[in-house]
């Protein structure tokens, strides 16, 4: 029977599996129907687990009340970040593996949801309320289901022990003791100590998720020592998935040809996390601890007819290599540029005509330019560097020691290399354009270029720069722009201040009847709030009531506008939170390069979501309503995703209450500014 509900399984991930072209890859986004962790409203999930709880005789009510508030809006907050993500297949796969552990366990196993977690880190969670959230770091690490099959086993373990609630629980106790203590417990020595006990109890915990996880794991027919084979995986869990030696030539390119002294002589050794490490600081407990308990769990096993895979091995290894091509882009989104690259050459390696990969490597080394401008400075330092273990370790170098001016020309003749690959592609275009922009703010032509030039090892980057026709017609345009710019006599300059003073006045006026309205927020504070300075219920109300009053102003001042904020997400509308998971995205880029213009690392996607509203304004609005001190944060951000400029940009504070008249108020006066004439 089980032999057939096996193959049962393998037959339908494959009826539900979606095609991926590595070559022109697509980052994973959310697929089918929506659950009810990512639809139903957190006030709804914590209603609904207060009412399980009063039905119990039970301790400590009122705390256990407060973890579950908390923990359900902390949660649903999550879940709506588009950080989670449902996807048909891969979901389902490791569902599947879920009931395989939990075949002897139905009612345990209707309650547990598996999801992926958009990051990089290699971790596991598991959810108060059920979920499992496996990071495609992690996945990009493991080497067999059955390695899977034990994570997900420990996680389901936390789930059935109540691990969460129970180290709540222990932490409110201790907090109430802090609490009754004399002055002299403030002392940073023993704040430290109860910090500690904190997380013993959470290392046993861990201890017990692997005991209790090894246990329900060793009923299937998977090899055992895949749980050992985690814990190696755990120890080098800070390195790349690869240890390929990094080639130089990956850097360099027609007009470049850099020395070995540029690189380390020699890289820093992988060390990994030590088997016997101090662990009192940790959640965690040591490796050498961990798995020594498995080992003695394993003493008793019988191994005959142990095996890797049994729900689908064509399945993980597809997996697999999405988390892989998942990690250049989260990288790109996060600024880690320089793992970017190495992730990038890694694959490379058997992708070489991977125009996402392709992409992915000069977007890092555009980001590496225009960040590294921004900060005027080196975006990591020589004694950064020097931490990086393993192959890492050259490209962290490599970027600490050469000039910051020569970055712009490394990337322009890459970008330039790929514009003859990819002709007709305008992303690219894009970058190269606002680089060569770049160059021309220090200097004034092309020989001034040449002398500024700082890299001994560019010998014939000009001469590489003017192979492009378009090189030496674009700077020399945009040279003269920027000579026009600060040639500006004072009469146009008194006018330009008039105008600007006269907006401010009355208002922008710009004229725009159409709009896409992403992520409203609305959150009400209280300082004064020792166990939790965020009203939840009540931000969840005020967050209602907004978005209610947004579409109220829009259709009464006739202002055509498609809203897409993740409060209102159902369960058929995957295809709106993967819209508002790349616009909010977009977002926290522009919002960290400040007033620096640049790209976003999915411009096309953004752009193609703009043509699909027929609008390439977006709007976020955000409210803070902070009670202990009876004042209101109000901010109205309009971007024009195409160009990249903010038209509008409201911040008001008012020291009042966040009354209905005051939220009407701004909301009417930021959506007449956009619809109203000229």
């Amino acid at each position: 029977m089980t032999k057939i509900l096996l193959i049962f399984c393998a037959y339908c991930i494959t009826m539900l599996a979606h095609a991926q072209d590595f070559n022109d890859y697509k980052p994973l986004k959310n697929t089918g129907k929506l659950p009810d962790d990512f639809t139903l409203p957190s006030s709804v999930q914590y209603n609904n687990a207060v009412k399980g709880l009063s039905k119990k005789r039970t301790e400590n009510k009122a705390e256990k009340k407060d973890f579950y508030l908390k923990t359900s809006f902390t949660i649903g907050e999550l879940m709506r970040s588009g950080i989670v993500l449902v996807d048909t297949e891969y979901t389902a796969y490791m569902q599947s593996i879920v009931n395989l552990l939990l075949k002897n366990k139905p009612d345990v196993a209707k309650k547990i949801r598996v999801y992926i977690l958009r990051s990089s880190a290699v971790n596991a969670v598991a959810t108060a309320n059920g979920c499992i959230l496996v990071s495609l770091g992690l996945l990009a690490q493991l080497d067999t289901e059955a390695q899977l099959a034990f994570v997900l086993a420990h996680e389901i373990s936390h789930i059935e022990k109540q691990h969460s609630l129970d180290l709540f629980m222990k932490s409110v106790t201790m907090d109430k003791k802090k609490r009754e203590s004399s002055i002299e417990d403030f002392k940073e020595d023993k704040l430290d100590v109860k910090q500690f006990r904190k997380h013993a109890h959470s290392r046993g915990n861990e201890l017990e998720a692997d005991t209790e996880g090894f246990k329900l794991f060793a009923k299937t027919t998977y090899i055992p020592e895949s749980a050992i084979q985690v814990f190696e995986i755990l120890r080098y869990a800070n390195l790349p998935f690869g240890k390929t030696k990094f080639e130089k030539t990956f850097l360099e390119t027609k007009g470049i040809t850099i020395p070995d002294s540029l690189f380390p002589a020699i890289v820093n050794p992988i060390k990994g996390q030590d088997d016997d490490t101090e662990d009192d600081k940790y959640t965690h407990p040591n490796l050498g601890k961990r798995k020594k308990a498995i080992y003695e769990l394993m003493a008793n096993n019988d191994n005959t007819n142990k095996q890797d895979f049994l729900i689908s091995k064509n399945t993980f290894e597809k997996l697999k290599k999405v988390a892989r091509f998942e990690l250049p882009a989260i990288g790109l989104h996060n600024q880690d540029f320089m793992e970017v690259l190495y992730n990038v050459f890694l694959l490379s390696k058997d992708n070489n005509e991977s125009i996402y990969l392709d992409k992915s490597k000069i977007k890092a080394l555009y980001g590496l330019t225009k960040y590294t401008q921004l900060q005027d400075n080196n975006l990591v330092s020589k004694a950064d560097a020097e931490l990086i273990e393993g192959e890492l370790h050259q490209i962290y170098h490599f970027f600490s020691v050469i000039n910051q001016k020569d970055l712009p020309i490394l990337a322009i003749l890459h970008i330039q290399e790929m514009r003859k690959k990819y002709p007709k592609d305008t992303e690219i275009d894009k970058l190269y354009t606002d680089l060569v922009w770049e160059l021309t703010e220090d200097v004034e032509d092309i020989a001034e270029l040449e002398k500024n030039i700082k890299a001994s090892w560019y010998p014939d980057a000009i001469t590489a720069l003017k192979a492009d026709n378009d090189f030496e017609k674009m700077f020399t345009k945009m040279s003269n722009e920027r000579k026009k710019d600060t040639n500006i006599n004072y009469k146009e300059k008194k006018k330009i201040n008039k105008m600007k003073k006269q907006r401010l006045k009355k208002g922008a006026n710009l004229g725009i009847d159409k709009i896409v309205c992403v992520s409203s927020v609305f959150l009400v504070i209280d300082a004064r709030n020792d166990k939790s300075p965020i009203d939840f219920l009540a931000s969840e109300k005020m967050q209602d009531r907004l978005n209610k009053q947004i579409k109220k102003y829009t259709k009464k001042m006739k202002l055509n506008a498609a809203i897409i904020t993740k409060n209102e997400i159902k369960e058929t509308d995957s295809e709106k939170m993967n819209d508002a998971t790349i616009l909010n995205e977009w977002f926290k880029e522009q919002s960290i390069a400040k007033q620096m213009p640049i790209w976003g690392y999915r411009q096309q996607d953004v752009e193609n979501i703009a043509q699909k509203y027929g609008t390439d304004y977006c709007l976020w609005i955000a409210m803070v309503s902070a009670k202990h001190i009876k004042g209101t944060l109000m901010l109205a951000v309009l971007y024009n995703v195409k160009t990249g400029r903010n038209e509008i940009i409201k911040e008001n504070w008012f020291n009042v209450s966040a009354q209905k008249w005051l939220i009407d108020m701004h909301l009417y006066d930021t959506l007449k500014q956009i619809k109203g004439k000229k």
